[in-house]
């Protein structure tokens, strides 16, 4: 580690220590900065990875059975943080398949975190509502993690973009999502709750200490 990034993440245990700003695709400015020791991602008004979504996504993840995470389909690559917690912490080898919208996103994950394609690692440059609408493949597990800066898009919240999340997971498969970054769109959700129940076993969560609704949806037959 050069002597120069050691003191800005032993400084950023103390502050916020700024490294670049970034101009996105997709997704606005994002910043990149070290905090607590740590190269997050953020956004103007959220974290976008290896910070509070880090933490939030590693929490679903705990609700589903390791044994049971095999394939895996993430929308929302962001900075590859969820990659490197199935990876580090759940030790998963098994093939997983990303898909994200913006372009410097992706390159900002490859340079900076070093998720890159490998063998059991697919990264896909696609919007997450064509590609769950065109894609046949199956997935033992899906995981929707989709906003820009702080917004959850529309889609998400539309029954029709579910019916065809349904049809990419694996009997007995999961779905562990991101649902509402803001109160006010967990009420949005509860139109598309109500579809899950049908569907899924749904288990909905309030995660600790912030805003955001996630649930876990296990599939039925």
């Amino acid at each position: 580690m050069k002597l120069r990034t050691f003191i800005k993440k032993f400084l950023s245990f103390l502050v916020p220590v700024h490294i670049a700003h970034v101009h996105t695709e997709k997704n606005g400015v994002v910043e990149l900065c070290y905090y607590n020791g740590k190269k997050l991602l953020n956004t103007p008004n959220t974290n976008y990875s290896y910070g509070l979504l880090q933490a939030i996504l590693r929490f679903g993840l705990k609700k589903i059975h390791i044994e049971n995470i095999r394939t895996v389909l993430l929308l929302g690559l962001g900075g590859g943080s969820v990659i490197e917690t199935l990876r580090k912490e759940f030790h998963h080898q098994h093939k997983i398949v990303a898909v994200d919208f913006d372009a410097h996103i992706i390159a900002i994950a490859q340079e900076e975190y070093n998720i890159k394609n490998d063998e059991n690692l697919e990264i896909i440059h696609d919007d997450a509502q064509r590609f769950v609408r065109t894609n046949t493949e199956t997935y033992s597990t899906v995981i929707v993690d989709l906003s820009i800066d702080n917004q959850v898009p529309d889609f998400v919240y539309s029954i029709d973009f579910w019916k065809h999340i349904y049809e990419r997971v694996e009997s007995h498969g999961s779905v562990l999502c991101n649902a509402a970054i803001t109160k006010s769109y967990a009420t949005k959700m509860q139109d598309v709750l109500e579809y899950l129940n049908h569907k899924f076993d749904v288990d909905v969560y309030e995660y600790p200490e912030s805003t955001n609704t996630i649930f876990v949806a296990r599939k039925q037959v």
